[in-house]
């Protein structure tokens, strides 16, 4: 009687285990590098205000008085962390879980309401400071970090 053996040998069935099992692991590489970068980019610019916020406008004009209130507040309340020209601060630095954002980049892209709602609540780092803040306070910040914006 003969024996056959397959030591050593590949067999289609192995083949087949050992892709599908390199295909799984390629797979799951793939999630673990990604999802953190994913994650911070949803968890940085996933920050919504409500519509209803969203929609709000800046009942404040663009005034010498108003520019030079908001500055000083903006200098009071929010340079410590956001630097003193509003371009964001070193997470490093600071000890915060994440560097804070670029404010004149980020008013580029989201409404006053938007910057209006998230100076009142806050959120991780980021107090709230809606109990600090009168309404037209917080406006005038966000005048004087428009100001900030470069004209193009």
């Amino acid at each position: 009687m003969r024996r056959s053996s397959n030591r050593g040998k590949r067999t289609f069935s192995m083949i087949k285990c050992s892709s599908a099992f390199n295909i799984r692991c390629a797979l799951v590489a793939f999630f673990l590098i990604t999802l953190p970068v994913v994650y911070s980019q949803v968890w940085a610019h996933g920050w919504k205000a409500p519509k209803p916020a969203s929609k709000m406008e800046n009942p404040l004009p663009s005034t010498p008085e108003v520019l030079k209130s908001g500055e000083t507040l903006y200098q009071d309340f929010c340079s410590s962390c956001h630097g003193m020209n509003a371009r964001g601060g070193s997470s490093e630095e600071l000890g915060l879980s994440m560097a804070p954002p670029d404010l004149v980049k980020r008013l580029k892209e989201h409404s006053p309401g938007d910057f209006y709602w998230k100076i009142n609540h806050g959120r991780g780092d980021m107090p709230g400071f809606k109990d600090d803040l009168e309404p037209d306070e917080v406006w005038g910040i966000i005048r004087y970090i428009e100001g900030l914006i470069p004209e193009q």
